[in-house]
């Protein structure tokens, strides 16, 4: 065999097994992508599985709490056609004014305001370190009986310690006719063990003393 034909072999070898490495390394790198591929998903399944059991060990725990209630009322010096003006109908307004150090403000957001479905968000004073806001949905209103139950939709931090968290409020007679009782009742179901419950009944009598002072200037 000639000197040139034994280069051209040679040549031709080594293009050959060149080909083969650069097929054997993309092999590799499907092999390596398939592998990564198929971790991520696992770890997408492991990760849905993990979070649903979450969630059914949660409503396990629910069920085995059960609603719990807290009751608070307090008779106010007012009748209670005006309660239910200012502290229902004029809510958005009354409440920033009569707990100005609680509430910076309270707006409707959607529906209409005072209408079962629709919703508002009371914004809290930067002091109150608890959480920054609530949004409560409207399930009753009757202004004949001055009862309305709202319940919480979006809390901050409230709906990272409860499952349920809902107000029911009503106006009951008084001692006199110039006074009325402001009765509220609020059905809970926990998520955790926490210490929320004395803060929210501790704002509920601080509410009902700020609108009594607040009522007596209007």
């Amino acid at each position: 065999m000639s000197m040139s034909c034994y280069h051209f072999f040679n040549i031709q070898f080594f293009f050959v097994a060149l080909k083969n490495e650069r097929e054997r390394e993309r092999e590799r790198e499907r092999e390596r992508a398939s592998a990564i591929y198929r971790r991520q998903h696992c770890c997408i399944h492991l990760c849905v599985w993990e979070r649903e059991r979450k969630r059914e060990r949660e409503r396990e725990s629910m069920a085995l709490r059960g609603v719990e209630k807290l009751e608070v009322s307090a008779e106010v010096k007012h009748p209670a056609d005006k309660v239910w003006k200012y502290y229902a109908h004029e809510m958005h307004n009354t409440l920033p004014v009569s707990m100005s150090g609680h509430f910076t403000d309270m707006v409707y957001l959607e529906g209409e305001p005072l209408t079962v479905g629709s919703t508002f968000r009371a914004t809290y004073h930067e002091d109150i370190t608890h959480y920054s806001y609530i949004k409560m949905r409207w399930d009753e209103v009757d202004h004949e009986k001055h009862h309305f139950k709202c319940s919480l939709v979006d809390g901050g931090g409230l709906d990272k310690h409860f499952a349920k968290l809902t107000y029911i409020f009503t106006i009951l007679p008084g001692s006199s006719p110039e006074s009325c009782v402001m009765h509220f009742v609020v059905e809970y179901i926990d998520r955790e063990d926490h210490s929320l419950h004395d803060f929210i009944k501790e704002e509920i009598q601080k509410c009902i003393e700020s609108l009594d002072s607040h009522l007596c200037d209007v």
